[in-house]
């Protein structure tokens, strides 16, 4: 990858999608038959945050290419997914633009119940805060399909029957 032949730290810029429904967005159904789009938060939510909005986006992800990296540095990992081994993920590469990153990280809200679903590790599995939500709910600078098309991709590569058992109870948010 271009940029990243001498780097074990990969920046994933993240672009947040907030939780807006609108009709005329929704008409265009990605799911093959079987599913419903609604079950599926890649499917469900266009609307996102502006990409140049470091303020909605926030701190991007990492990916670390282990085999570029001494042994020693495992035992200092922590619990920053934005900069899981320091050493190897400078500050400076933290905002790279979307254009500049071989990969993006979706981050979705959802509905309610599927944000009050969710932990936060940072926060010692304290429910989500209703700010956060209710901010992060209201992002729609842009319709954006790009991650639609991978359900039928998925389905046309393992067939439908294959499809439904892997993916069965996609959607739930309680455990069984």
């Amino acid at each position: 990858m271009p940029g990243y032949e001498n780097s074990a730290c990969i920046t994933m810029p993240r672009v947040r999608f907030g939780n807006y429904l609108e009709p005329n967005v929704m008409k265009k159904a990605f799911s093959p038959a079987g599913f419903n789009d609604r079950d599926f938060l890649t499917l469900r939510w266009r609307w996102r945050a502006a990409l140049d909005s470091r303020k909605d986006n926030r701190n991007p992800k990492s990916m670390i290419d282990v085999s570029k990296i001494e042994e020693s540095s495992f035992s200092r990992l922590n619990t920053d997914a934005h900069r899981p081994v320091r050493s190897h993920c400078p500050r400076r590469d933290l905002y790279k633009k979307n254009a500049d990153s071989p990969f993006c990280v979706h981050h979705y809200v959802g509905t309610k119940e599927q944000w009050e679903f969710r932990r936060d590790a940072r926060e010692g599995m304290k429910q989500r805060s209703e700010n956060r939500f209710l901010e992060y709910s209201q992002l729609k600078s842009a319709v954006d399909e790009s991650a639609c098309s991978w359900l039928k991709d998925f389905s046309d590569k393992f067939g439908l029957a294959g499809t439904q058992r892997l993916l069965q109870g996609v959607g739930n948010t309680t455990y069984s």
